[in-house]
């Protein structure tokens, strides 16, 4: 105000927290789609084999090189945006709060301001309400907590010495594995397949104490299909305070003519999924066992080595 004085609506304050973290997760999903892209695009333009080439050119895998290396920077910075809008939110709830529910003195302070940013370590400032509002440190608590991070049986998914510490049953398929602090940790393998593809998958479940339903689910899996490309996965899946599952995907194929292509699959508790892929064809052709480079196999196939005169500049 003209007087020096500042005029604050609390609730505008928490209004716009609320349409920043909705505008940051609509722009997150939307470039999605276009990072994908120009690692596809990318490797396809410059490190890509065509059929019967004798190479890639150096000049073209410095190129992808240096494309991969910026859009990683890039990535870098996004998160980093992402991070800092995810604080601009926790601090334009603190503030209301502290506009709303406290004096003057205390809303303008310099300890709000830093319980605002900071982990939670500093105190909230005096009269900040414990319930109905959270800063990004107590939502992350919040996460870890309702997924049952902070269990023995979760530390116990992650390090398999502490199975010890546990009263192990057998189960169909595996063992279930009970702690002190009454969670509990399902462990479970399975192979299917034939002579031509093989499927081989090791599943954790994590229990909360007195859960009858899994907090999270994890499956990892190594299987070959009939062609002999081996694909390793992980599928991760986190229940949310309905029950419901959120649940991603990733998948790597180590491809039989050279390369990677990785697959990775969202799917929200609402039931839509959203899935990229991404191949990164080798930059060195794939060996025929022969140990000859491609002019030596023609030179084999046309039993030539060219004229004295070429031989004697290549110092053959």
């Amino acid at each position: 105000m003209g007087d020096g004085s500042v005029k604050v609506n609390p609730m505008d304050l928490i209004d716009y927290g609320a349409a920043l973290a909705g505008d940051m997760a609509d722009a997150q999903g939307q470039l999605v789609e276009p990072i994908t892209g120009i690692s596809q695009h990318s490797a396809a333009a410059f490190i890509h084999l065509a059929s019967g080439a004798a190479g890639v050119f150096s000049e073209a895998k410095t190129a992808n090189a240096i494309i991969g290396r910026n859009l990683q920077d890039v990535q870098a910075f996004l998160q980093d945006v992402g991070t800092g809008l995810q604080a601009i939110q926790s601090a334009s709830t603190v503030m209301a709060v502290a506009y709303a529910t406290t004096d003057g003195e205390s809303a303008d302070s310099v300890g709000a301001v830093a319980f605002a940013f900071a982990d939670g370590s500093a105190g909230a400032p005096k009269g900040f309400p414990t319930k109905g509002v959270s800063t990004m440190f107590d939502d992350q608590m919040a996460r870890d907590a309702a997924a049952g991070r902070n269990t023995s049986a979760a530390r116990a998914a992650d390090d398999p010495s502490m199975l010890q510490y546990a009263t192990q049953t057998e189960v169909q398929g595996g063992y279930l594995y009970t702690f002190a602090d009454g969670s509990k940790l399902m462990i479970t393998t399975g192979t299917s397949g034939s002579m031509f593809i093989s499927n081989n998958t090791t599943t954790k479940s994590i229990y909360k104490p007195g859960d009858k339903q899994p907090s999270s689910i994890v499956t990892t899996g190594e299987s070959t299909d009939y062609s002999g490309q081996p694909t390793k996965s992980k599928t991760v899946q986190t229940a949310g305070d309905d029950g419901k599952y959120i649940t991603t995907t990733e998948s790597t194929t180590q491809l039989s003519g050279g390369g990677v292509h990785v697959s990775t699959t969202t799917t929200g508790a609402d039931g839509k999924s959203h899935t990229s892929d991404a191949t990164v064809m080798s930059d060195k052709p794939v060996s025929d066992g022969t140990g000859l480079g491609e002019i030596q196999k023609r030179e084999v196939q046309y039993d030539s080595k060219g004229s004295k005169e070429g031989q004697a500049q290549s110092g053959m």
